[in-house]
């Protein structure tokens, strides 16, 4: 392909992994208008690391431990912690799964050998 083909395709690649971390930025800036987001973002780029060696699909239940643990301490009221990690994973993670759900069988039959 030409290098016109991979510039876009890794534009795009890097825009689509930045949204996905703003969505944290985007659900605390709307609880905690202070909060200094580059700190956020390179804590959630260290949880996403420990996410990927986790056992469980997706880091279930290791990303609500790693996001009590990283962000905690930048959230005050600390039973915000909790409510602020479901609004989180609610926005990042289940809708792919959703999605997922009802694009994987119908690309699987199209692509099934007959």
């Amino acid at each position: 392909q030409p290098f016109s083909f991979w510039a876009k395709a890794s534009i795009s690649t890097y825009f689509a992994w930045a949204a996905r971390f703003w969505i944290l930025n985007c659900v605390l800036q709307a609880f905690l208008p202070s909060v200094d987001h580059f700190l956020v973002y390179g804590r959630q780029l260290s949880m996403w690391v420990i996410m990927l060696i986790s056992p469980t699909p997706g880091g279930s239940g290791i990303a609500e431990f790693a996001f009590s643990g990283f962000l905690g301490e930048l959230i005050v009221p600390g039973s915000l912690v909790i409510v602020l990690a479901i609004i989180w994973r609610l926005a990042s993670y289940y809708p792919y799964l959703f999605v997922g759900s009802i694009i994987l069988p119908r690309w699987l039959r199209r692509t099934a050998k007959k």
